[in-house]
């Protein structure tokens, strides 16, 4: 798409004024930009040149409406990953839990077996102990 001349002009104005404020002191800068732009617009816009405009906002639009569809994809699959992530995790705690509940019974049957053989050995002790008086 080419560009109309009066926005060929504008744009070449617009890096005069930059090139001209980057080496203007500040104080004449200041002057500069106290000073309103109240000239009347002396030629109408013509209906080609808005059109020009329009086709070039709209096209920026879509490029940016398509990265945002692209940045809602990748998210969408960063969510598929997350969510198989989890379903793993999930299953890790639940076979760490049951891991960790058979251990917790054995150990207390474990615990329970051993004070009663040492309270049937003492029970032993003192039979033995006694028949020997």
């Amino acid at each position: 798409m080419t560009q109309s001349s009066d926005i060929l002009e504008t744009l070449a104005h617009l890096e005069r004024e930059k090139t001209r404020a980057a080496t203007l002191p500040l104080r004449e800068l200041a002057s500069t930009i106290v000073q309103p732009h109240n000239q009347d617009m002396t030629e109408p816009i013509t209906r080609p040149e808005l059109d020009a405009k329009l086709e070039a906002i709209e096209a920026r639009m879509d490029g940016r409406l398509l990265r945002m569809e692209a940045v809602a994809e990748s998210i969408k699959e960063d969510a598929k990953e997350i969510r198989s992530d989890v379903k793993s995790l999930k299953s890790t705690v639940i076979a760490t839990a049951i891991g960790a509940v058979i251990a917790i019974v054995l150990g207390i049957a474990a615990f329970n077996a051993t004070l009663t053989s040492n309270m049937m050995s003492a029970f032993q002790m003192g039979q033995q102990s006694h028949q020997a008086k």
